[in-house]
């Protein structure tokens, strides 16, 4: 028997949280068109026509908003991949020495470890999150 129904059932039961609702105040460009009329009127009067026409024309909207997530890629992660790329730049100029070669190697594992280790404590903390207690 394996023990992908057990893991099947448990994610089965696990709910997402849900998306957050934003309301906010939109204009409606038809309606503020239709309204403004007269044009022709001095500036300060068409300016405030446009005002009151504006806040009349706004109505309230909805939106659902993403959740936070965490970053995945952390500032260790970002400072091993940038001494990476010094390294290669450094090697890229002087293709022959071989000191450059190891240093560049060297990094590049790093980096890999730096990134694999990363990725898997992130994707841990996520599947912990949905275990149930």
């Amino acid at each position: 028997m394996s023990d992908h129904r057990q893991m099947f059932v448990e994610i089965k039961k696990f709910e997402a949280p849900k998306k957050r609702k934003l309301e906010y105040k939109a204009i409606n460009n038809k309606k503020l068109y239709n309204a403004v009329e007269d044009p022709h009127q001095s500036f300060t009067s068409l300016l405030n026509e446009i005002n009151q026409q504006v806040e009349a024309s706004k109505e309230y909207k909805t939106r659902f908003l993403n959740l936070p997530k965490e970053e995945l890629i952390t500032k260790n992660v970002i400072n091993s991949i940038q001494m990476r790329n010094l390294r290669w730049t450094a090697l890229h100029a002087d293709p022959e020495n071989e000191e450059l070669v190891d240093e560049y190697k060297k990094q590049r594992a790093l980096t890999a470890i730096a990134i694999r280790n990363t990725k898997d404590s992130y994707y841990y903390k996520e599947f912990q999150k949905c275990v149930k207690k």
